[in-house]
């Protein structure tokens, strides 16, 4: 099943995958009675895969805004720490931010105090977003470990997507 603010799609497959029927119902009390008509009338049963947001998306979303907005803040900042700073990239950037001692008049105190406290966000969205994928992927390799096993199946897409 594949879940939208409006919709829902449901499928019908065999236990090898091979299409049987699909069709779309509204996201309403009586959409998800239609789709559970649709399922059994189709048979038994045997399991249900829901398609969605993954729970580490907030993090990861927060994250690269959290970074945009480290961009951002380094244009206007005053040449010196848009210099130091600017020309560093991704965790190098983050850690050298997370490690600074503001100092300077107080437009420099001001943006280097953002910065760094904006580079400790991203650290710990990233450490948010590690511990959600790592403890869901061991969830589903304990509850089904056959479907953790199959190619494109886990916490990160396959190399082709």
């Amino acid at each position: 099943m594949d879940s939208h603010a409006d919709t829902i799609h449901a499928a019908v497959v065999t236990d090898r995958g091979g299409h049987i029927a699909d069709a779309e119902f509204p996201t309403t009390v009586l959409g998800y009675t239609a789709v559970l008509a649709f399922l059994t009338a189709h048979g038994t049963v045997t399991s249900i895969g829901v398609e969605g947001i993954p729970p580490t998306a907030p993090a990861s979303k927060a994250r690269t805004a959290t970074l945009n907005q480290i961009g951002h803040a380094l244009i206007g900042a005053p040449g010196d720490i848009r210099a130091k700073y600017g020309a560093l990239q991704g965790d190098n950037r983050t850690q050298a931010l997370a490690r600074i001692r503001p100092t300077g008049d107080g437009v420099h105190i001001a943006f280097l105090t953002a910065l760094k406290t904006l580079a400790k966000r991203v650290q710990s969205l990233t450490e948010e977003h590690h511990a959600l994928t790592v403890a869901l992927d061991a969830l589903v390799t304990e509850l089904n470990p056959g479907l953790r096993a199959t190619y494109g199946v886990g916490p990160t897409p396959p190399p082709s997507c």
